[in-house]
């Protein structure tokens, strides 16, 4: 499963896809669901290929600014990483 850590130019037009991703949805910061699938599931793509770090990267790159909750976000998906048998 391990992959080469992707490079920052590759995190950076994927990060400019889950902006977009982001834009084109309603997001509530007290549902932290409602972040883009586009982003969780990215992400877990790159902690399954053994790039946790790149991971961490993609959200920062990626979470839009003016929206509030990356920090719950984060929280919440390590939360709901620790239940899993991987």
């Amino acid at each position: 499963m391990k992959q080469p850590v992707p490079g920052l130019q590759t995190l950076t037009t994927k990060a400019s896809e889950i902006k977009a991703a982001f834009a084109s949805q309603t997001y509530d910061p007290n549902n932290l669901i409602s972040a883009t699938s586009t982003l969780w599931g990215t992400m877990l793509d790159l902690i399954y290929n053994g790039n946790l770090n790149a991971a961490w990267e993609l959200c920062d790159l990626s979470w839009p600014k003016e929206y509030a909750g990356e920090e719950g976000f984060l929280k919440e998906f390590q939360k709901q990483l620790q239940q899993s048998a991987y």
